[in-house]
């Protein structure tokens, strides 16, 4: 009986050994089972076939663990009452023991080689489930969780020892997952009871909202030991003195494990992938089929209209040509000389004032204005950000990052599609209750993608090159580069407007379909990975590239055209005669600024023709009143002598004018003439003398210097100011300056002529007589003001340092000076002071032999001369 009790006492040993080996290998699966439940949990992207072998699983573990907990606490009890039983007769024979007993023993026996039955049929079923476990790991869908799975095993398997049956609990560290076991003990109800109870498994995922550092597969590959010390009070791991203190593990940071994927969005490319499946119908999917037609038809021509019509080269070799031309042959010709500005066209144009009026080439102006905005127009930084160039590299960055970005979901999209199962049809199931997931995809469709991804992929990179070229030289003025840069954004997004036409239940199925899933992205180091890197270089070289080959080339040639229409030299205007020879004057030649030319009567009275009610009104003796007008006309005559007086000279119009008011080397100012006294107020009140002006006795002031030095005295009081007499202090007598050419042949001027004497003052009294003085200053003057720029040293020769000076001190000897200066400067041209001829028809005066008879030869009979003006008294000598 004895040796009976010992081997059913073994037996129950065993039994229990075995069971509690059952059941730890169960609740390592159910650790597992939980940590993969959770991560999926977190991941949120397993599919249908996953989550229903996991509820399986979970059922008949469940099961499994009822009836074997049910097993053996019915062993338990039995042993317990057969130990019971010992206890109360221990002076009885073990025999009668067992023999009155042996039913209930051979009931036990039964009992528990029924429980280790179970436990082998539990056992099978387990591996059974692990084979489909390990099945489920083998599919390309769950591959990526095989990694995180080993990590929650490795990580757990690091813990301190977890004791299943005494009720003892152990934490997992607060930066991961926390996995809690604990045991419930329950107090025995009579000796040799059992306090084991079963143990549960809790899950909680961590929060990584506060933590950054070290990647998760780096920490959780770290290599760790399962022993524990038993020397060691509180069992101590043994590797905590080889790889160091572990408290430091809330210190490093844990990335989780995230699974890529591609959310289908709406667009016209998006849900053309699913054309043909059953989800859209017959109708939906060829309705579709005819929107990604007339979408990849649309960017099509978009491409085309950008590449070849707007995308060209500005600013050619050609077009250079052009403006070079323009400049030659319009810009500085004397046919669109302003005569109010006194300036050639291209000064006009290139000022880009509104004071200077453009009457034609406005494709020239706007072209200028353009360029202008475009350059930086300093050298400062704030000049250099607000130019053409920075707003066109800022359009280019946003439209290649527009461009990137679309092509990154080109790739994430066909990754996505790669990733998927391979299956004889596509396989569109319901993941939930208003969500739908892709779990197959059939090899004609997986084709049929890659060719709309294709397609999509190509036009995103033909509108990426044609955009770049439309941004750089379709138009340099800073607004279009705005508008042009939406309006590439509008032609890549054309797909999102054709979607609009997409049938309501297509939108629907789309709206609440699940991302698709893609393969695992490969970790970089501290927050980088390959992808993000790779794109960025690309993005910068794409960049650097097309600022390089493009934009800079254009950025030195619209430097170019500006030279070309306002560099060098553009003060000038020219003309060409019969023989095509060119006559070359500056347009300014007295540098007057437009604030002094708009002072200028003219440019007020030709305001007053425009206003005629600003005209104020004048008075006539007899109590008249009529308009006191600073303009002329020409009374019942028409348009054409106001043309034709366009297209006078200045000797022409000195002379018209006396023509037109019948007179005759007579003074124009004075009278009832209002409206000319009031121009010849405004005149000299232009010119800093503001005075009133109603006669011309007016003009003789600071000796005379109202004739002597303005030409509108000349013009407007030509007697007064002694255009009639030879030897008046007006040394200017040329209709060019103001005298009609009819005073010289007026008897006032040669009865004068003939009263003076042949003869001559020496120096020294030329220096003191007042008439000698006003001519060497006017000569002065005029020399300099008619001298070709550039010829200032030819005056320095003629004139010495003053021509003022020079003939103050020569007297009449400066004739000889002068005539031998010209022959060593000029030799060829035309010179006699004598004849009132300085430098040839630039500058004409009235003859020195006026002054110098002796000099010029009056008393040796050149009096005859033509253009000589000798005294009188010399013919008579």
């Amino acid at each position: 009986g004895e040796i009976t009790t010992s081997r059913s006492s073994a037996s129950e040993e065993l039994q229990r050994d075995s069971l509690k080996l059952c059941l730890s290998r169960l609740q390592s699966m159910s650790r597992h089972l939980l940590a993969l439940d959770a991560t999926c949990a977190k991941l949120s992207d397993l599919d249908a076939l996953e989550v229903k072998v996991q509820q399986l699983v979970d059922d008949r573990v469940a099961k499994a663990s009822l009836s074997m907990e049910s097993r053996f606490a019915k062993l338990e009890r039995d042993v317990g009452h057969i130990g019971h039983m010992a206890e109360a007769r221990p002076n009885a024979p073990a025999s009668e023991v067992c023999t009155k007993d042996a039913g209930l023993a051979e009931h036990a026996h039964a009992d528990a080689k029924e429980a280790r039955r179970v436990a082998e049929v539990l056992v099978h079923k387990l591996e059974s489930m692990e084979a489909v476990v390990a099945a489920i790991r083998r599919d390309r869908r769950v591959q990526a969780l095989t990694t995180r799975l080993e990590a929650l095993e490795q990580t757990v398997a690091s813990l301190p020892s977890v004791e299943v049956w005494g009720g003892g609990k152990t934490n997992v560290r607060e930066d991961f997952v926390q996995i809690q076991i604990t045991g419930a003990p329950a107090k025995a109800s009579g000796p040799g009871a059992s306090s084991k109870e079963t143990a549960f498994v809790s899950t909680q995922m961590p929060d990584f909202s506060k933590q950054q550092c070290e990647p998760i597969d780096k920490k959780l590959h770290r290599p760790v030991s399962h022993e524990t010390s038993e020397g060691t009070p509180g069992g101590k791991d043994k590797s905590s003195e080889e790889d160091g203190p572990r408290g430091d593990v809330h210190e490093q940071c844990v990335w989780p494990s995230e699974l890529r994927t591609y959310l289908l969005e709406e667009s016209i490319w998006d849900v053309s992938l699913l054309i043909g499946h059953r989800s859209l119908g017959a109708g939906g999917s060829i309705h579709i089929f005819i929107l990604l037609l007339l979408n990849c038809l649309t960017q099509g021509v978009f491409v085309y209209i950008t590449f070849e019509l707007l995308a060209s080269d500005s600013f050619t070799e050609g077009d250079l040509d052009g403006l070079r031309a323009w400049r030659r042959n319009v810009g500085q010709n004397s046919k669109y000389y302003d005569k109010l500005t006194f300036s050639s066209l291209t000064e006009r144009i290139c000022a880009q004032s509104p004071a200077y009026p453009v009457e034609l080439s406005d494709a020239k102006n706007s072209l200028v204005e353009s360029m202008q905005d475009y350059l930086p127009r300093g050298n400062s930084w704030g000049d250099n950000m607000s130019s053409g160039p920075m707003l066109t590299t800022v359009a280019l960055v946003c439209w290649c990052l527009t461009v990137v970005n679309e092509a990154f979901n080109v790739w994430r999209c066909t990754r996505s599609l790669i990733a998927l199962p391979l299956r004889g049809h596509t396989v569109v199931s319901q993941s939930g209750k208003d969500t739908y997931s892709v779990e197959f995809i059939s090899f004609g469709r997986l084709l049929f993608c890659s060719g709309v991804l294709l397609v999509r992929g190509f036009v995103c990179v033909m509108l990426w090159n044609s955009g770049c070229s439309f941004l750089i030289n379709y138009s340099i003025v800073p607004g279009d580069l705005i508008l042009n840069a939406v309006a590439l954004e509008v032609i890549l997004n054309v797909d999102q407007a054709f979607y609009t036409l997409v049938p309501g239940r297509t939108k629907n199925l789309l709206q609440n379909m699940d991302p698709l899933p893609a393969p695992k992205r490969t970790r970089g180091r501290c927050g980088l990975d390959l992808a993000s890197c790779m794109l960025t270089a690309i993005f910068f070289a794409v960049m650097a590239w097309k600022i390089q080959t493009q934009l800079q080339p254009l950025v030195i040639r619209i430097r170019e055209a500006q030279d070309i229409m306002c560099g060098g030299k553009s003060d000038f205007i020219y003309s060409l005669d019969a023989n095509y020879l060119v006559h070359v004057s500056p347009s300014n030649r007295n540098h007057t600024s437009l604030e002094f030319v708009n002072s200028f009567p003219h440019v007020i009275a030709i305001e007053e023709a425009i206003h005629p009610e600003t005209v104020p009104l004048d008075v006539t003796p007899a109590g008249a009143q009529f308009p006191a007008r600073m303009y002329m006309s020409f009374f019942g005559q028409g348009v054409d002598p106001v043309i034709k007086v366009g297209s006078y000279n200045q000797a022409e119009s000195t002379d018209g004018l006396q023509a037109m008011s019948s007179l005759d080397c007579q003074d124009v100012l004075g009278g009832n003439s209002m409206g000319i006294r009031r121009f010849a107020t405004l005149y000299f009140a232009a010119y800093n003398f503001p005075m009133e002006v109603n006669t011309c006795s007016d003009l003789v002031f600071e000796n005379s210097t109202g004739c002597t030095t303005f030409l509108a005295g000349r013009l407007l009081c030509p007697a007064t100011c002694g255009c009639d007499l030879p030897a008046s202090l007006n040394f200017l007598a040329d209709p060019t300056d103001g005298c009609p050419s009819s005073c010289s042949k007026t008897d006032k001027y040669r009865n004068a002529l003939q009263a003076l004497p042949c003869s001559e003052k020496s120096p020294a009294a030329l220096r003191q007589d007042s008439v000698w003085q006003a001519w060497a200053l006017q000569i002065k003057v005029k020399s300099k003001l008619s001298t070709p720029e550039g010829y200032e040293d030819v005056l320095k020769v003629l004139c010495g340092k003053d021509c003022e000076q020079t003939m103050l001190n020569l007297g009449c000897g400066f004739v000889q000076h002068w005539n031998k200066a010209m022959k060593q400067v000029w030799p060829n041209k035309m010179q006699d002071p004598c004849i009132g001829r300085f430098l040839d028809d630039l500058v004409v005066t009235k003859p020195l032999s006026i002054l110098c008879p002796i000099t010029c030869g009056c008393n040796a009979g050149n009096f005859s001369k033509e253009g000589m003006q000798c005294p009188g008294q010399c013919a008579t000598r």
